[in-house]
Order: C-alpha cells, then sequence, then structure tokens
C-alpha cells in the first residue's frame, strides 16, 4: 500500500532504515524498476533478510546490505532519492527520532523525499484506541519509546528544513492502522 502511494518516478537509491527482512524495500523496488535500495540494520537481523531476499526474485537483487546501530551509523550525505524509517520511531524517544530525522535529511539530495511510517496517535494521545495502547507497551517495553503525534513529526521535520509534509492512512480499515508522513528535502 505504501509504495502504490508514492510517487518513485525519477527515485534511483532509496535507504531502508532498520529494514528488518526487507519488505518494505521489496515493495517500492518492484513499483521503480530503475532503482536500488540500501537496507540499513543491525547484523543478526541481516542474516534473517539476506534469507528472506533469497527467495524474493529480481527486486531483492537490487538491495546491498548496510550492517550497522541506526542510532550510532552515519547514513552519507546527498546520496539517496528516498529514506524510508518504517516502524522505528516508535522504539525511540524525541532526541533519537530527531537526530534520524536530521540524518535523514543529510543523506538525501535536493528534492529527495523522506518517509516515515508508524503508529501515531491524535493531539489527545488517546485515539485511535490501538496507537494510544501501543504506545503504553512501547513506554513499558522500551527505554524511551512511545507512538507520537503527527504534529510532532511535523514539528521534528521542519526544525532539519523538510518542507511540504503529507499525511496518509495505511491499512486504514483495520484495528491497527498506521500512517505515513512524506516530507521533501
Amino acid at each position: 500500500e505504501i509504495a502504490g502511494l508514492l510517487d518513485l518516478r525519477g527515485v534511483r537509491r532509496i535507504l531502508d532504515v532498520g529494514a528488518g527482512p526487507g519488505t518494505y524495500s521489496v515493495a517500492l523496488l518492484q513499483r521503480a524498476p530503475q532503482a536500488r535500495a540500501t537496507l540499513l540494520d543491525l547484523p543478526g537481523t541481516l542474516k534473517i533478510t539476506r534469507e528472506v531476499l533469497a527467495r524474493r526474485g529480481e527486486p531483492a537483487r537490487r538491495t546491498s546490505l548496510m550492517a550497522a546501530d541506526y542510532r550510532r551509523a552515519r547514513f552519507g550525505e546527498s546520496l539517496y532519492d528516498l529514506v524510508l524509517l518504517s516502524h522505528i520511531t516508535h522504539d525511540e524517544g524525541p532526541k533519537v527520532n530527531q537526530r534520524l530525522i536530521a540524518q535523514a535529511h543529510r543523506a538525501l539530495r535536493p528534492g529527495g523525499r523522506i518517509v516515515i511510517h508508524d503508529f501515531m496517535v491524535d493531539e489527545t494521545r488517546t485515539e485511535p484506541v490501538f496507537g494510544a495502547l501501543f504506545s503504553v507497551h512501547m513506554l513499558a517495553y522500551t527505554e524511551a519509546g512511545r507512538t507520537y503525534t503527527a504534529g510532532e513529526y511535523n514539528a521534528w521535520l521542519k526544525a532539519v528544513g523538510f518542507k511540504s509534509p503529507s499525511q496518509h492512512p495505511i491499512a486504514r480499515a483495520t484495528r491497527n492502522a498506521s500512517e505515513i508522513i512524506v516530507a521533501e528535502r
């Protein structure tokens, strides 16, 4: 669904931060045959990623793996057309998320886009119910993680120079719907 929402014309290089098994990158590459993706994750996770990608065919052959902890990794400068942060911001506190967004900004070429995908809550932090309950889980399970509002993400994006943020629901009909926020460098 995310790959279908994004305009991938002109996207040549993608960075998937906290890529897990590479599912999102493969979906993006299926829609962008001109693109290549770098999947960044911990070495142990990338062992599984390699196995999953081995079964995914042609798009998976356009991937490279970067073993790193995204909290400490340098993403590079002006290398990518799209940076994806999918389901990692809920694991982190505001300071780490602001640093990730700043890193993504530096890593993008002018006109490149960041895509943040996660569960979100409204300004009351009580709706949707799944997002609010998931936030409580993250507060108990992680050092500083929780779910965030679109307003928080938008403020972080604007603070480092992103422009034109837009928000889109994902899997809207499900009880655990998520959102993406897309912004341009």
